[in-house]
């Protein structure tokens, strides 16, 4: 995701790549915040990364997305979901290539 986002995303074209994470418990939101930011640099992603600041995890339960497993959701320029996958692989790099693609004209 971080390539395709160094691709298409910003200024360079039409992707948006966000991830979001749910809050674990409503105490120390500035701790959690943090530690959201260590692991970004830690693995250099420069997408925007944020947290559901909901306590019942709304933005999760929106698009059916497990709280606790990695979700990847791709939702097209109307706000559908065009791919889902839970767990994804990481060795996926392909598929998620052609998903973009496909989603954004290229």
């Amino acid at each position: 995701l971080q390539k395709q986002y160094e691709k298409y995303g910003e200024e360079k074209g039409p992707l948006a790549v966000v991830s979001i994470a749910y809050l674990k418990g409503m105490k120390d939101k500035p701790g959690q915040v943090l530690q959201l930011e260590k692991e970004a640099e830690t693995l250099r992603l420069t997408y925007p990364l944020g947290l559901d600041p909901t306590a019942r995890k709304e933005i999760f339960k929106k698009y059916k997305a497990n709280v606790g497993s990695a979700t990847l959701i791709f939702i097209d320029p109307l706000g559908r979901i065009a791919y889902y996958e839970q767990d994804p692989r990481p060795n996926a790099f392909g598929l998620f290539r052609r998903v973009i693609e496909r989603l954004i004209g290229g």
